[in-house]
């Protein structure tokens, strides 16, 4: 319940954060969404997603969650924010023919990288 006013208003809020298991939507967080949409939806009440994500589905793709770099927009602040994922060209061939993820081939601060698409 989210109160802006002094009566207030009954909605919805669904929401990931990247903190915690890079803000991934997986079986149960999809299952969990459906669940509060239908929920509002039945209550005419509603909804509010806030999304803060990587876009990976990290719950179908357990065996590249340690292969995950970051490339922070300043790797002093990490809490400003980041620019990519992406795999080292080493992980990217130990995982690539398991069709887990989608990478692109890019330069960037003097190394190859495969950037998470």
């Amino acid at each position: 319940v989210v109160s802006t006013q002094s009566t207030g208003r009954d909605v919805i809020v669904i929401a990931n954060d990247i903190t915690f298991q890079i803000g991934t939507f997986g079986p149960k967080e999809d299952k969990l969404y459906m669940r509060a949409s239908e929920f509002s939806r039945a209550h005419k009440l509603p909804r509010l997603y806030l999304s803060v994500n990587s876009g990976a589905r990290i719950g179908l793709a357990d065996e590249i969650k340690t292969m995950f770099r970051v490339c922070w927009l300043d790797s002093k602040h990490p809490d400003r924010g980041f620019k990519y994922l992406y795999l080292t060209p080493a992980d990217y061939k130990t995982i690539s023919s398991k069709n887990s993820v989608q990478a692109e081939l890019i330069e960037d601060e003097g190394e190859s990288r495969y950037k998470i698409t």
